[in-house]
C-alpha cells in the first residue's frame, strides 16, 4: 500500500474513532433525546421556515412567539438571531420537517467537511498517514466537533468552506475561493474580520484579484436580496441582536476575553493589543507562500471578536496547510504541530471547558486554545516567511 493510500484510509480511520467518541460518550443519545427541537440549529432553522410561512423573523413584538410554535429554543434575542440573507439563503432546509434538516445540516456537513479536508490532506500533505489520522480525529472527536454535533452549529460546514477556500487559493482558481470565502462571511463575518486583508493581499499577489471580485459580487446580491425581502432586518438585527450580543462578549471564547477574565481590565487591553501584534507577524510572511494563507487562517479566529469553542473546529484547516509548508523541510516538525493541536483541540479544550466553563458560566477561557495554535504556528513557520520559492500551487 501507498503512503497516499495508507493516509486515505487512516484519515478516515481517524473520523471513525471520533464518531465512536460521539457514541461513547452519549453526544448521538443527547442529541436525539433533548437537543433535535431545542438545539442550535432549531433556532437556526425557524427563521427561514417562519419566513417561508409568511413571517417577519425581524417583527420583535411577535418574534418570539413565532419561534417557538417551531421549536423548544427560547430565542435568546427579539428578533431572529442571524442577518437577513441567512433566512434566504437556507430556505431550502426549512421545505423539510426539522428532523430531517437537522440530519441534513449536521450530517451533510460533516461529509462535506470531511471531503473538503481530504482533498486539503492529499494536496498538502500527500504521504504522512499519521498527520491524516490527527486530522480525521480533530474533525469528529475534538471538543469542538462534539459541541458542533449536538448543538448543530456551522462548524462541519465551515471546515468545506475555508478548506475550499484554501485548495482554491492554491490551485489559482479565482471564483472558487472568491465565493468560499464569501459563504464564509455571510454565515460569520466575525472569523474574517482580521483575516480578510491578509487573504485578499495573498489572492492578488497570485493574480487572482477576480476572487475579490466574486466575493464581493457574492455578498453584494445576498444584501440586496435580503434588503428587498426583508427590508426592517438591519435596523432590528442592530437593535435587538447586536444589543443583546455584546454584553455576552466577556463569556466567549476570544483572548481578549479569557485575559479580562484572568487579569482584568489590563487583561484586555493586552489581548487587543496581543491581537495587532498577530496581524503585523502575519504580514511579515509572503503573501505568495502557502504559510501566508496558514497564518492568515490562524490568526483569523484567534484574533475574531465574538466565538465560542465550537468554532474552533475550523483551526483543522490552517493546521493541514501548516503542516504542509512544515513536512517540505521537516516532516517530523510537522506530526509534532498536528499531534500538540490535536491534543489542545481534544484534551485541552475539554479540560478548559469542563473545568472552568460550567463552573463559571463562561466560555472565555478557551479563548487560550486559539491563541496557544497561533503561537505553535508562528514560531513553527517563521522560517519560512520568506520562502517566495516555496509559491503555492498544484
Amino acid at each position: 500500500m501507498s503512503r497516499s493510500a495508507a493516509a486515505d484510509l487512516l484519515f478516515f480511520a481517524g473520523i471513525l474513532f471520533g464518531a465512536a467518541l460521539l457514541v461513547l460518550g452519549g453526544f448521538v443519545e443527547l442529541r436525539a433525546a433533548r437537543y433535535v427541537d431545542a438545539n442550535d440549529f432549531a433556532g437556526i432553522w425557524a427563521g427561514p421556515r417562519a419566513f417561508l410561512d409568511g413571517h417577519d423573523p425581524y417583527d420583535a413584538s411577535a418574534w418570539r412567539d413565532v419561534a417557538r410554535t417551531y421549536q423548544r429554543q427560547v430565542p435568546e434575542t427579539a428578533v431572529y438571531g442571524y442577518p437577513g440573507h441567512i433566512p434566504l439563503l437556507l430556505a431550502p432546509l426549512a421545505l423539510v420537517p426539522l428532523p430531517v434538516a437537522s440530519l441534513i445540516w449536521t450530517l451533510g456537513g460533516m461529509a462535506l467537511a470531511a471531503l473538503a479536508l481530504r482533498a486539503l490532506l492529499r494536496a498538502y500533505v500527500p504521504a504522512q498517514p499519521a498527520i491524516a489520522l490527527l486530522a480525521g480525529l480533530v474533525l469528529s472527536g475534538s471538543h469542538p466537533a462534539l459541541l458542533a454535533f449536538y448543538d448543530g452549529q456551522w462548524s462541519f460546514l465551515l471546515v468545506a468552506l475555508f478548506a475550499a477556500g484554501a485548495l482554491a487559493l492554491r490551485a489559482r482558481r479565482a471564483r472558487s475561493a472568491g465565493l468560499a470565502f464569501a459563504a464564509v462571511a455571510l454565515a460569520k463575518p466575525q472569523l474574517l474580520l482580521v483575516s480578510a486583508a491578509g487573504l485578499a493581499r495573498a489572492a492578488l499577489r497570485r493574480g487572482l484579484g477576480r476572487a475579490l471580485a466574486w466575493s464581493a459580487g457574492a455578498i453584494a446580491l445576498a444584501l440586496a436580496a435580503s434588503l428587498a425581502l426583508l427590508p426592517r432586518w438591519p435596523a432590528a438585527y442592530v437593535e435587538h441582536v447586536l444589543a443583546a450580543r455584546v454584553p455576552a462578549t466577556p463569556r466567549a471564547t476570544a483572548l481578549p476575553t479569557a485575559l479580562l477574565d484572568l487579569f482584568g481590565a489590563p487583561g484586555l487591553w493586552a489581548g487587543a493589543a496581543l491581537v495587532i501584534v498577530a496581524a503585523a507577524v502575519a504580514l511579515a510572511f509572503d503573501p505568495r507562500g502557502d504559510a501566508a494563507v496558514a497564518m492568515w487562517l490562524t490568526v483569523g479566529l484567534a484574533a475574531a471578536p465574538y466565538t465560542w469553542s465550537y468554532d474552533q473546529l475550523v483551526l483543522v484547516v490552517p493546521l493541514v496547510v501548516a503542516c504542509g509548508v512544515l513536512a517540505r523541510r521537516s516532516p517530523r516538525a510537522a506530526f509534532l504541530l498536528a499531534a500538540a493541536a490535536a491534543a489542545l483541540l481534544t484534551v485541552g479544550a475539554t479540560l478548559l471547558h469542563g473545568l472552568y466553563g460550567d463552573l463559571r458560566a463562561s466560555e472565555s477561557y478557551n479563548g487560550l486554545i486559539p491563541a496557544l495554535f497561533a503561537l505553535l504556528v508562528t514560531a513553527l513557520l517563521w522560517p519560512d516567511r520568506r520562502a517566495g520559492r516555496r509559491l503555492a500551487g498544484p
